[in-house]
């Protein structure tokens, strides 16, 4: 049977799951837990499947298929297992899935080249040069894969649109049906898999290619990194530290670096092309490798210490810590005096290529859980005392670190011997009261803002200004329309004539729009209203006010306030 065939009944075994499981239809996580290990199961198998077939030894082959697979499914329940029920609506939880399906990823993208060169020779020894020549394929294999299925999509859409145009819609609605886009996408992709094997010449040019571009390249980023080493001692790591991206920035210098080189390198079994005199620059700017890595290091490790840790900061850590591993091992490569230097490259891609399979794997277990190492952090800054209160993020917990932060809010709240245990409820009490943590941070920014005081004048002057009136006005944000004494001027009269008084405040040039009028209630100020000017010009400054208040009240059925010299009232509305 040829391998189009076998790719493409591959991907329909993998659809007709898709299908008969359709994940558009799963909703509480953990009661559908095996359906969605299931998911990952079938689509990991069929693609190893696909990618490891030779055609001979049918037992091996289903046998490093079944067993990649099955690491793939056990992690997935794993990481279900976290996941709670859509009823409880833990946020953060859901992001989870995202880096499982990453993480599942770099494991097969590291893992399938060694199964491939164990399906061919059923030897547990790995060539480099296999193992590159692997990698490099499975890319650009991947590539021709998923270039064949979206240009059938693309022919399917002109397809039903074409007859939908003369009335015809069987072939729209048979391609939008239910089981059609599992279906017929895996097989597609089975089959595009299956070209793409079959494509020597074309996936050996992509790879040429590919390698001409970074040979090209490397010199460039070679003397950036080398550049900026030497710069760094003349503008210290301070101006680093205030851009804020510094480590996400040498990161990715680092990887250009790795990916440049070693596309220069290629099985190493030939020398680069390059002269003599930049091999050995070349080799200065690989020494400076650690310095980069140090500063994503370091740089990462003072927002942990200012902060604590985050999901984004672990994986910060994790990736930083990975690039070090890297760049330590080059480092020592170049300094190797003897001949050869670059050979020393070899061991080290495959040592840290299966350190980056198994950390893909660690970190959605619960030994390096991102949720579980940030909430434990976060709990510990505000225990230990190293925090206040005041200056804890509790949305973090609530919406961002899934159950694992529930959990730690639970802790908090039930940490009676804290010194500020009641703050600390009560600043749970307003994050839960939150939709998000934008809008608990939000409230939490204004709750906390510095109010100016409350300046204003009475009229008349021996008014008395009631108890309690000033901080409700302040409390109600006037206190930024009154920064100044004269901005705005306190009025008292019977508006609604009920025998006492009702006290209103208006604010400088806004007579119409901007006051407040209130009835001292036994505890606290009631709001009952407001004064709108009504008259035939614009509204007199509260200095003629300040200096003649108006005294005269008139019916309407509210007691209106006359301006003096007829120039207006002032309306109560209630």
């Amino acid at each position: 049977m040829s391998s189009r065939a076998v790719f493409s009944l591959i991907g329909l075994t993998a659809g007709l799951i898709w299908w008969a499981i359709d994940p558009r239809e799963l909703s509480a996580v953990p009661d559908d837990r095996v359906a969605i290990v299931a998911l990952f199961a079938a689509s990991s198998l069929a693609l190893v499947a696909c990618m490891t077939w030779s055609g001979r030894a049918l037992g091996r082959w289903a046998g490093l298929s079944a067993g990649l697979a099955l690491v793939v499914a056990a992690v997935a329940w794993s990481v279900c297992g976290e996941l709670p029920a859509a009823a409880l609506s833990i946020r953060g939880d859901g992001d989870r899935l995202w880096w499982w399906a990453l993480g599942s990823f770099v494991f097969l993208y590291v893992s399938v080249p060694f199964a491939q060169i164990f399906q061919e020779s059923g030897r547990l020894r790995f060539p480099y040069p296999e193992l590159f020549r692997h990698s490099w394929n499975n890319f650009f294999i991947g590539v021709v894969a998923q270039i064949f299925v979206g240009l059938v999509w693309a022919l399917l859409g002109v397809w039903g649109a074409l007859f939908d145009m003369v009335g015809i819609s069987l072939f729209s609605d048979l391609f939008g049906s239910r089981p059609f886009p599992y279906l017929c996408t895996f097989t597609l992709f089975g089959f595009g898999l299956a070209i793409g094997r079959e494509s020597e010449a074309v996936i050996a040019t992509l790879r040429r290619v590919t390698l001409k571009i970074a040979q090209a390249l490397l010199p460039f980023v070679a003397f950036v990194a080398l550049l900026f080493s030497l710069t760094l001692p003349f503008t210290g790591l301070a101006p680093l530290w205030k851009t804020g991206d510094a480590t996400p920035l040498v990161l990715s210098l680092l990887a250009l670096f790795t990916l440049f080189l070693n596309g220069v390198f290629e099985e190493g079994e030939r020398a680069p092309s390059y002269p003599g005199w930049f091999l050995a620059g070349l080799r200065v700017a690989i020494v400076t490798m650690p310095v980069f890595s140090s500063i994503a290091l370091y740089g990462t490790s003072i927002r942990v210490e200012q902060y604590g840790l985050t999901p984004d900061r672990v994986f910060a850590l994790v990736f930083a810590s990975i690039a070090s591993l890297y760049a330590l091992c080059y480092a020592l490569a170049a300094l190797w005096r003897r001949g050869g230097w670059m050979q020393l490259l070899r061991p080290v891609n495959v040592g840290t290529a299966l350190v980056l399979a198994a950390t893909s794997i660690l970190i959605q277990l619960p030994v390096l859980d991102p949720m579980r190492l940030s909430a434990e952090s976060q709990l510990a800054r505000l225990l230990d005392r190293r925090v206040t209160a005041a200056s804890f993020d509790f949305a973090t917990l609530e919406f961002e670190l899934g159950y694992r932060g529930r959990e730690a809010l639970e802790r908090l709240a039930a940490a009676g011997g804290h010194p500020e245990h009641e703050a600390i409820r009560t600043e749970i009490a307003y994050v839960r009261a939150a939709n998000n943590a934008w809008e608990a941070r939000e409230k939490k920014a204004e709750r906390e803002k510095p109010r100016a005081p409350m300046r204003f004048t009475v009229s008349p002057p021996d008014l008395r200004v009631p108890p309690g009136l000033e901080a409700w006005l302040a409390s109600g944000g006037w206190a930024d329309n009154c920064a100044a004494e004269l901005d705005c001027l306190l009025i008292s009269a019977d508006f609604d004539s009920s025998g006492t008084r009702e006290y209103c405040l208006l604010t400088q040039g806004k007579l119409s729009g901007s006051s407040v009028c209130v009835a001292m209630g036994e505890k606290f100020p009631i709001y009952v209203g407001r004064l709108v000017y009504r008259g035939t010009g614009p509204p007199p400054p509260l200095s003629k006010l300040r200096e003649n208040a108006p005294t005269e009240l008139r019916p309407s059925p509210y007691q209106d306030l006359v301006l003096p010299s007829g120039e207006g009232v002032l309306e109560f509305v209630p």
